[in-house]
């Protein structure tokens, strides 16, 4: 770098400027202490014509002591764990969405078979009546049949919705539980 370059130490660090002994340009700044230009620009944003009088600063350079840099370290990771405990709660409402639509659904097809069910003994009892049965033991026993199929298809629904809603449970428990180790890395 340049002889011209000076450091000036601050609470947060160090400071690298350019004192210019003369007129001249951002540009030439950059080509006299080795920064790319780029850098120039971003570091001093009130050069944006370019141009440097004599006398004035430039900053070439920012370093920041290790306090800062923890504290950015901090801030990062304290963003990141705001953001897996919004990835816990996203997954915690697609499980209660998963649990209120599997409800939802169980409970349409627990309607459809009970629909169902009294339409088959409607048409048991018009076929009895057609036979001119009346509720001897025959009569009993398809009637029983017919109940034990309803009680067999409902408990079939509801080992199919504990089946769903352990798997869910199971899934979300899963994605916390990563989220959770992501947390505990930072």
């Amino acid at each position: 770098m340049s002889e011209n370059v000076k450091v000036k130490t601050t609470e947060a660090g160090s400071l690298s400027y350019y004192e210019a002994e003369q007129n001249t340009t951002l540009r030439d700044v950059a080509q006299a202490v080795g920064v790319p230009y780029e850098d120039l620009v971003v570091l001093n944003p009130y050069f944006s014509n370019g141009r440097v009088r004599k006398g004035q600063r430039v900053i070439v350079a920012i370093n920041l002591d290790e306090e800062v840099k923890f504290m950015k370290d901090e801030k990062e990771a304290l963003i990141k764990k705001n953001h897996y405990d919004d990835n816990i709660k996203t997954h915690q409402q697609e499980y209660d969405n998963n649990v209120a639509s599997a409800k939802k659904e169980h409970s349409e097809k627990v309607e459809s078979l009970n629909e169902k069910n009294k339409q088959d003994t409607i048409n048991l009892e018009g076929d009895m009546a057609k036979r001119k049965l009346s509720f001897s033991s025959i009569a009993k026993n398809e009637m029983n049949a017919l109940k034990a199929s309803k009680e067999k298809n409902k408990a079939s629904l509801d080992k199919d919705l504990d089946t769903k809603l352990k798997k869910l449970k199971f899934t979300l428990n899963k994605k916390v539980m990563g989220e959770n180790q992501k947390k505990d890395l930072l």
